[in-house]
């Protein structure tokens, strides 16, 4: 956000690269919407020497942004992969309730059996 209120600020006056980064639109609020739009401003604004000569006149370099592109790319992974755990999470849950039902049918229906057996 502190690349973006800057890019605001610097780039006030440049509708093509206000359009270009995306910087008018509200920011969102999703993760992935987040994402999307972190990725989109650094990419384009990577891409554009003049848009990066502007931003280091406010001692916001190549360097820093790049790093800050990495850091959004290293939050991505890691939704991916926590999202990937909590699938992995879910589908255990749910063979367990499954197993835990069939065993409760099985013991259901041994009791009964039991009973009748040992009635006498």
């Amino acid at each position: 956000m502190c690349h973006v209120a800057v890019a605001c600020v610097v780039l006030r006056d440049n509708r093509s690269a206000a359009r270009a980064l995306d910087l008018a639109a509200p920011r969102k609020r999703t993760r992935a919407g987040w994402l999307i739009q972190a990725q989109h401003f650094y990419t384009n604004l990577l891409a554009d020497p003049a848009l990066l000569a502007s931003m280091a006149a406010y001692d916001a370099a190549r360097e820093q942004l790049t790093s800050a592109q990495q850091d959004v790319t290293t939050v991505e992974a890691g939704l991916v992969a926590q999202q990937t755990t909590k699938g992995a999470a879910q589908e255990a849950t749910r063979a367990r309730d499954a197993a835990l039902e069939s065993l409760t049918r099985w013991m259901r229906d041994f009791l009964a059996i039991a009973r009748v057996a040992l009635a006498d």
